[in-house]
């Protein structure tokens, strides 16, 4: 049995359903599919197992215990929760607190996110995604985010090649910035249709 649910109903279908149960959710960055298998030589109990986008496996308690330890809005214990998942290479259990973190104004998370979504980690690919959280970043002049957004507008990343916007993003990014206008210059790339 297959069924179309969101995450927030999987609570209530734990409760009446038995048997396996396969869910799929395709929200961006969020678990993909929930399976619930019967426990070993206990055909009648069922454990939930989530595989992510990235093919890891957490139990259900696990996201729960995850999803309950967000609901605060203590910006820095839940930075830290996420930068310590992200440090064990567990960034999409990371994601949902960096998430909340970006909302709540705290820009070292956007700028997380935009990484994550520009490289596909935990994440499916998504450049524009990528970019709307380096230009939260850009509004508080972070220095290595600017910089990304005019390398994903110099190489064309996504196909979002645009020199005059790549040019303005170099021009604020401080030293490699100047770097790359320096090479630019220097090859007399570019630089004449950017001024």
């Amino acid at each position: 049995m297959e069924k179309n649910i969101s995450i927030a109903e999987i609570a209530p279908l734990l409760e009446r359903e038995c048997g396996y149960v396969k869910i799929v959710d395709d929200s961006p960055g969020r678990p993909t599919i929930i399976i619930f298998l019967p426990k070993e030589g206990h055909e009648d109990e069922f454990y939930a197992v989530i595989k992510t986008f990235d093919g890891n496996y957490i139990t259900l308690d696990e996201y729960r215990n995850l999803v309950e330890e967000i609901g605060g809005d203590d910006v820095k214990e839940l930075y830290t929760k996420g930068y310590k998942l992200a440090c064990q290479n567990k960034h999409y259990l990371s994601l949902p607190f960096m998430e909340k973190v970006s909302r709540l104004g705290y820009i070292e998370a956007s700028y997380y996110l935009g990484q994550l979504y520009e490289n596909g980690v935990g994440v499916p690919q998504d450049l524009d995604r990528a970019i709307e959280y380096y230009k939260l970043c850009e509004k508080e002049n972070h220095i290595e985010a600017i910089f990304k957004l005019a390398t994903i507008y110099d190489f064309g990343k996504g196909g979002h090649q645009d020199y005059s916007i790549a040019y303005s993003y170099y021009k604020r990014a401080g030293v490699k910035g100047t770097y790359m206008l320096g090479i630019w210059y220097r090859d007399g790339t570019y630089v004449r249709d950017c001024r």
